[in-house]
Parts: C-alpha cells; sequence; structure tokens
C-alpha cells in the first residue's frame, strides 16, 4: 500500500513536522556545529577574478525563510515516502527543538 494524505491531516503529526523543519533549518542556517561549512559556501559564493559570483547561494546559505521551504520539500517526501522513519525522525528533531525553545527562557 502507498503513501496516503492521512499523514498530512493529523495535526500532531503536521506540529511535529513543523518542529522538525524548524529545527533542521536552525541547524544548516545558523547552528555553530555546521558554521565552518556555511562560510565555506558563502565565501566560494562571493566569485573571485577568475570564477563568477553567485550571491544567491550565499544567500540561500544564511537565510531561514529561503533554506525552510527546501527543508520542508524534503520533510513532506520523507512523510510520504517513510512515514516510520519520519516519525522517529521528526520526534528527536522536535524533542530538540523544544528543548532549546525551554532553554532560552531560563
Amino acid at each position: 500500500m502507498g503513501p496516503t494524505l492521512d499523514h498530512f491531516r493529523d495535526p500532531v503529526l503536521l506540529l511535529l513536522g513543523a518542529l522538525a523543519v524548524s529545527r533542521l533549518t536552525r541547524l544548516l542556517v545558523a547552528d555553530e556545529l555546521l558554521a565552518a561549512p556555511r562560510a565555506r559556501i558563502v565565501r566560494w559564493a562571493e566569485g573571485t577574478a577568475e570564477r563568477r559570483a553567485h550571491p544567491q547561494l550565499g544567500y540561500l546559505a544564511t537565510c531561514p525563510w529561503c533554506v525552510s521551504v527546501w527543508v520542508a520539500a524534503g520533510w513532506a517526501l520523507l512523510v510520504a515516502l517513510a512515514p516510520a522513519a519520519a516519525l522517529v525522525a521528526g520526534a528527536i528533531l522536535a524533542w530538540s527543538a523544544a528543548a532549546g525553545l525551554l532553554a532560552s527562557w531560563e
């Protein structure tokens, strides 16, 4: 049996996905863990005398609104193709997002 839209109708799963997308987006555009690769992308995007600049890619590497669209698209694909894996990964990422929010209130 193939994927159904039921996974996209459940409010708990939608919230779980929203928190997972939020956490993945933050990991990609802001967390220190990926600061070095992100900085390399931004430097590469600035271009050189020999190579054309790609400022949009540098901007994309640091724009949460921009990145979240692509992360959400990937998340939707994961939910559709592997809902059990999405549930486990989503729970981990959602708990991490919640822990970060709670820690910011301390």
